[in-house]
């Protein structure tokens, strides 16, 4: 006995498509369903699918910011013309936007959170150095703020200023020595 070679017949719908997979078992001009095993049926097509799908000119998902979140416009879609409003943590420093917008199909708009710079005691201790104008024990500094500190009483100035610049959380603390 021949058996002739699967065949597939596709139904869509708007949630599932449907596939008969067919194997003839038995060697004819004209299958019924007498001579025919059917092998797969139903198959469901998850609404992730369907949310990939966007019409001409509209946008799919926004796209992600490192260290920002989206705080405002979150939908399943996106228009044409439509915005999305960002933002960033605590201490950073947003650079840009705040805000993407759908033109054409793609997201516009440059954003970027900078992140803080984070001055503590311990880190001044190893350099002996401390604040100029702050007797805290940890400072926060904004992305391109200038911290300025001083040598510690009894230890001399090195090479590198006492003025420094974060940018984007790095900042070159100075050091002193002679103690």
């Amino acid at each position: 006995m021949s058996t002739f070679p699967t065949t597939c017949h596709f139904f869509s719908g708007l949630f599932y498509h449907l596939f008969f997979f067919y194997n003839y078992t038995k060697q004819s001009q004209t299958p019924t369903p007498k001579t025919i095993k059917p092998i797969f049926s139903l198959i469901r097509t998850p609404k992730k699918f369907f949310s990939s799908l966007v019409a001409p000119g509209a946008c799919g998902k926004p796209p992600t910011i490192d260290d920002g979140i989206i705080l405002a416009g979150i939908k399943e879609q996106y228009a044409e013309n439509d915005q999305v409003t960002y933002g960033c943590p605590l201490y950073y420093t947003i650079e840009g936007g705040p805000y993407k917008t759908c033109i054409n199909g793609e997201w516009i708009g440059e954003i970027r959170c900078n992140k803080p710079c984070i001055v503590d005691r311990d880190a001044m201790n190893r350099q002996n150095i401390e604040f100029k104008y702050s007797r805290h024990d940890r400072i926060y500094s904004g992305h391109n703020d200038m911290i300025e500190f001083r040598c510690k009483r009894g230890t001399k100035v090195g090479p590198v200023s006492m003025r420094q610049r974060c940018v984007d959380g790095v900042i070159d603390l100075p050091t002193c020595s002679g103690r």
